[in-house]
């Protein structure tokens, strides 16, 4: 068991390693003390040894530095959404799903797949078409009428599309 004062001091540091279940279960080195916090990522001994783990918030903005909110050079962001995860990480994925999406704004209109009639079903429909194709061996979207573009990219395009109207119609406001 490590004191308090140790952890704290193990939380503050810039590079430990930590087991990151991804890799099998290896040590693997986390140098970026900030990325940790901005996640909002601690240290915690479970009495054997020292594990990363999700620090619980509870929603309350903070600043990851521990800067109090109106003292210069405060930005209350731990917690809070990293969106470069996801658009700089799959940065290519998303651009093949922007150009299933491009194309379908020239084939129609912009924005008009808002208005489809039950548009979740048939985008839900939609996707399963192109996973159908991805099953059979199919990678481009070659056939009549096809966007020339991956299947890949027109499923998670139309799942999109789903998903963003069942938001939209509230379908999962009581865990937003």
């Amino acid at each position: 068991m490590i004191s308090d004062e140790d952890l704290a001091q193990l939380n503050q540091s810039t590079t430990f390693n930590y087991i990151d279940p991804r890799h099998g279960g290896r040590y693997e080195p986390w140098s970026n003390h900030y990325d940790r916090l901005a996640l909002g990522l601690k240290l915690q001994d479970d009495g054997r040894t020292v594990k990363l783990v999700r620090e619980l918030t509870g929603g309350a903005e903070a600043d990851p530095n521990g800067i109090p909110q109106n003292a210069p050079g405060a930005k209350n962001d731990a917690g809070k959404l990293l969106p470069d995860l996801v658009l700089g990480e799959f940065a290519h994925a998303l651009e093949e799903v922007v150009r299933v999406g491009t194309i379908g704004a020239r084939k129609y209109t912009p924005r008009g797949w808002l208005e489809v009639p039950d548009g979740q079903a048939r985008y839900r429909e939609a996707a399963g078409r192109h996973k159908l194709a991805l099953q059979k061996g199919a990678v481009w979207d070659d056939g009549e009428g096809g966007t020339r573009r991956l299947h890949k990219g027109q499923v998670i395009w139309n799942l999109l599309a789903e998903l963003e109207l069942e938001i939209r119609e509230g379908k999962y406001k009581e865990r937003m």
